[in-house]
């Protein structure tokens, strides 16, 4: 068989290449009897190979290029797999952080500990989880030990169906140093006049300076310097001559002599320059003072030109005064050059001009600094408040969605807690189904104390407030607080002498210090410290726009610092947000810190957090003071019976599986039950009922009337009834901002059936309501 690719002219004249296979016939002697011969029209098929060939060379050849650009750029570029391991770095990122590329290779970024110090590592994880770039300017300590900040851009890519994190890095420290510098020179430029804090080289660059003192020496052939009020140097000297520089300024009495002169030429005369011979020599000297807004704050010298009538007696008189050779003395003094008073005074009126100008510029250059710092703390503010504002916003949604969750979370767990202990009622402890039964009450206990916390962050908890003498609160806690950190943290506890009440429910402040201690101790690793302090503070205006939430007046500060590993601003800003935690899976609900967010906010009080990574927290509570003699709060936790009775009970509740359950809890105490899931239905049991109804237990938010209204139209058919509210959170039907009325009573869902009980006996045992 032959195969051959030949090109063919068709008849169109088009031409196109032909594959042929030629085969040989032969007989069944072998003998050849002819040829058989194929062709293929192979001509798109070449073209399209040929296409695929150029094209890969392109991309081999772009490859290459891109490559070598990753491997030339200045830009520090590296790619992490999402397991964090680095596959390419080039030389950039390894000059950038003082390394070398094998190195960089060899490094995962889940384990290096700068990133997680500096915020780099949540913001790669953020980057690979999402869409779009992250970027972040940071200063850091590299793995390899070089402190520098860096402007870093993270974004996701795909490749092979898996993510990829590219990192561009951008050493901007020179910029981060100028930047500094910037704003050193700005708050300098920006402090008032008055205050002593302005200085000459912080109103002026130095080197111009010296520049322009250099340039006006040499044009008037004097010596000139510039220093500060007390003559001490601030440049360096232009065309000093050898009597003065290496002679007279080079003896102790001399050179003291001659910083009096400059101190004196150089005093602040808005009149002209001041002149005179000077106090070392009897040279013509010369000074004008340089001033901004009042105050003098350098001199400008000229001088050391010879006066033409000085004789050489008095020079050397001078010279053996200060103890120097009087030959050497007086050979420098004519080499000095001379010059007559009224050139020496033009030249002075001259340098007068130009120092009311600098005093001019410098006027002009802190104005423009303040109206600059002024327009950038106007921005800051702006922007500050902004973000205030929406924080706040965001607050108040989440918190709306966690009382509207907590409150159906908890007519549901109303329900299996009840039915959970009427089944452990009806079996035999020793059934196997007792366990059962027994886990189903304490998941749901834990549940509530979710929901609980919940409705703690949402301000729709349920309170008794009561006038508080915090230290004293806060005294009776110790032990057990102590024993939640643990023995290996030490507690200090600072109390303030004198210190003012507080109004709030005990239990909420039980809440805000396990809270804030376990948060503490959370954040320090192995041994540590934790700081309880409180004390009397004012606030005032100015403190107040500083913190948005807050409200000028008189406040106790409940302060609890810990020295742990700290939080970035980042951190910060979401902390109090329900089921945000930084702690391992298992390790944390997120909803210690909304808790505490929560209660603060119901007792008109705000939070303040101050921290920095690897230098602690701080977490500043102020809530109201008030006037008054503190309650006195005695420690609960004692189990007692659970109570019964014999009286009638109107129930009614929309919800009919929570009504059937209280109906049974009841009954099973011992009381008569009538039973009604809406407030019409109520209403027409109460009228058509012939006895006596001691207890109402009502539902707060129901179709038809509300809880409350339902009472008040029962009253006039039981003027001596009772009332006890029941709800999955406080409405304000019956409270106002979760502090429940005057006279009201209230059992909050999910409720066990010994709460229930003993709150019922509680309210029938009570004196008689008023209507």
């Amino acid at each position: 068989m032959l195969y051959v690719e030949s090109w063919q002219r068709r008849k169109d004249g088009e031409v196109r290449l032909l594959a042929w296979r030629c085969k040989t016939l032969v007989d069944v002697h072998g003998a050849v009897t002819g040829t058989l011969s194929t062709a293929r029209d192979i001509t798109e098929q070449k073209q399209s190979e040929l296409a695929l060939r150029e094209s890969e060379q392109k991309n081999l050849e772009t490859l290459e290029f891109n490559r070598s650009i990753l491997k030339t750029s200045s830009i520090g570029i590296l790619l992490y797999r999402a397991d964090g391991q680095c596959y390419f770095a080039n030389e950039a990122a390894a000059v950038i952080v003082g390394s070398d590329v094998q190195s960089l290779l060899a490094q995962n970024f889940h384990q290096i500990q700068s990133w997680r110090e500096s915020g780099i590592y949540e913001n790669a994880l953020e980057a690979l989880n999402s869409e779009g770039e992250r970027i972040l300017e940071v200063s850091v300590v590299t793995t390899f030990g070089r402190t520098l900040w860096l402007k870093l851009i993270f974004s996701a890519i795909l490749a092979k169906e898996e993510k990829h994190l590219l990192l561009f890095a951008q050493d901007i420290t020179q910029r981060k140093n100028s930047e500094a510098a910037l704003q050193q020179r700005l708050v300098a430029l920006t402090q008032p006049f008055e205050s002593g804090n302005v200085a000459f080289e912080e109103l002026f660059n130095i080197a111009d300076v010296q520049r322009l003192q250099d340039e006006f020496a040499r044009a008037t052939g004097v010596a000139s310097i510039i220093t500060q009020p007390d003559g001490t140097p601030l440049t360096a000297p232009s065309n000093f001559t050898r009597l003065c520089q290496d002679i007279i300024r080079k003896t102790e009495k001399g050179r003291t002599a001659c910083f009096n002169s400059d101190a004196f030429l150089g005093r602040f005369n808005p009149d002209g320059p001041n002149i005179q011979p000077c106090l070392s020599g009897g040279l013509w000297d010369a000074g004008a003072g340089i001033a901004v807004g009042g105050k003098h704050i350098a001199n400008w010298l000229i001088g050391q030109v010879r006066d033409e009538t000085q004789s050489d007696e008095k020079m050397a008189a001078y010279a053996r005064e200060i103890g120097v050779d009087e030959a050497v003395f007086l050979q420098a003094f004519h080499e000095t050059p001379a010059m007559s008073r009224v050139q020496f005074e033009q030249i002075a009126q001259f340098l007068f001009t130009l120092a009311n100008q600098l005093s001019a510029s410098a006027y002009q250059n802190t104005q423009q600094a303040r109206f600059i710092n002024d327009r950038n703390q106007a921005e800051e503010e702006k922007a500050r408040l902004e973000s205030r504002l929406l924080q706040a916003q965001k607050m108040e949604s989440v918190g709306r969605l966690a009382g509207g969750v907590a409150h159906d979370f908890n007519n549901m767990l109303t329900v299996i807690l009840g039915q959970a202990e009427l089944g452990l009622m009806k079996i035999d402890p020793s059934d196997p189904l007792a366990g059962n039964f027994t886990e189903i009450i304490a998941m749901a206990e834990r549940s509530a104390d979710l929901t609980r916390q919940l409705l703690a962050f949402a301000r729709k908890q349920t309170v008794v407030p009561k006038l508080l003498d915090l230290n004293e609160t806060v005294t009776a806690m110790l032990k057990m607080l102590q024993r939640l950190i643990g023995e290996d943290i030490r507690l200090v506890w600072q109390p303030a002498p004198d210190l003012g009440r507080i109004l709030i429910d005990p239990s909420q402040l039980d809440q805000v210090l396990a809270n804030l201690c376990v948060n503490a101790r959370d954040a320090i690793e192995d041994t540590g410290m934790i700081t309880i302090e409180t004390e009397n503070i004012t606030i005032d205006t100015d403190f107040r726009n500083a913190f948005l939430d807050s409200a000028p007046g008189e406040y106790v500060r409940l302060s609890v610092t810990d020295n742990g590993r700290g939080m970035d601003k980042n951190l910060i800003s979401q902390i109090f947000e329900p089921f945000f935690t930084t702690k391992e899976m298992g390790k944390g609900t997120g909803l210690g810190l909304s808790t505490v967010y929560g209660i603060v906010k119901q007792n008109n009080g705000f939070i303040d957090v101050y921290s920095e990574p690897e230098h602690g927290t701080a977490f500043s509570i102020y809530l109201p003071r008030h006037e008054g003699k503190s309650s006195q709060v005695f420690p609960g936790g004692f189990s007692l019976p659970v109570p019964r009775g014999q009286e009638t009970i109107l129930v009614v509740e929309d919800e009919t599986s929570i009504l059937d359950i209280v109906t049974i809890m009841l009954k099973g105490q011992g009381y008569s039950v009538l039973a009604a899931s809406t407030p019409g239905e109520a209403i027409k049991v109460a009228r058509e009922f012939a006895g006596e109804i001691q207890l109402l237990i009502t539902d707060v938010v129901m179709p038809e009337m509300n809880g409350r209204d339902l009472a008040k139209n029962l009253l006039s058919i039981y003027p001596h009834l009772k009332r006890l509210f029941m709800s999955g959170y406080t409405s304000n039907v019956i409270a106002h901002h979760g502090v429940l009325d005057e006279g009201v009573h209230f059992i909050q869902k999910p409720f066990s059936l010994p709460a229930m009980a003993a709150k019922v006996r509680e309210v029938l045992d009570r004196e008689p309501a008023e209507s």
